[in-house]
């Protein structure tokens, strides 16, 4: 899978987001660059933890950060 969509609201407006699957040195679990309209938003992997965690900086907040990784593990397992 090299790009998952997903639908969300982050603030107070709905996004829709593509989920770009990527490598990152260093980093074991799945590594996904966020763009939304051609807008890098930024690049978050899955920890050992299960837990998803930005690289770099970003605008998101933990919440839509967690909200989005749900939606990336779902589309995961539907494979």
């Amino acid at each position: 899978m090299d790009t998952i969509r997903i639908n969300c609201i982050i603030g107070t407006q709905y996004c829709d987001i593509d989920a770009n699957e990527m490598e990152c040195a260093g980093h074991k679990g799945p590594c996904f660059e966020l763009v939304q309209d051609s807008v890098v938003l930024g690049t978050i992997c899955k920890t050992v933890e299960g837990v998803y965690i930005i690289i770099g900086h970003t605008e998101l907040s933990r919440d839509d950060i967690d909200a989005i990784g749900e939606q990336i593990d779902a589309e995961l397992s539907s494979f």
